[in-house]
């Protein structure tokens, strides 16, 4: 109705301007990546690692999560406190879930799904090589 009116709907207000600022946030969605494609917790540390890397953290990278931690709804919840950071920090947060799933040369059903649910979730295209 507003663009009817020739005004355009307003802007989002953003709040992160960092990964930095989503530090639990990114802790929570990259865990449970982390732990969704992997059967080992070798392996899901390592896919961990490798996405939070990406993020380049001044303070560290935090300890992922128990996979009993990382539920649905906080999920959710991660993902809304996100999508208010601005679009350079929401990519390198797809970037550093990207490179979290495809840290074993597979993607699963599932790792694709979740992907997909993220990168609409932040509004950012989907990254090019995944399915």
């Amino acid at each position: 109705l507003t663009a009817i009116h020739g005004r355009s709907a307003p802007k989002p207000i953003v709040r992160h301007h960092s990964p930095q600022s989503l530090y639990g946030e990114t802790q929570l969605v990259l865990s449970l990546l982390a732990h969704c494609g992997h059967q080992s917790e070798n392996d899901s540390a390592r896919s961990y690692m490798i996405g939070m890397e990406k993020l380049n953290l001044k303070r560290g990278i935090p300890p992922m999560l128990s996979q009993e931690t990382c539920d649905l709804q906080l999920f959710d919840k991660a993902l809304d406190e996100i999508q208010k950071a601005n679009p350079g920090t929401k990519r390198r947060i797809l970037n550093g879930c990207a490179f979290c799933v495809a840290a074993d040369n597979m993607v699963t059903q599932e790792e694709a799904e979740l992907i997909r649910v993220i990168s609409d979730s932040l509004d950012c295209p989907m990254p090019p090589f995944l399915p």
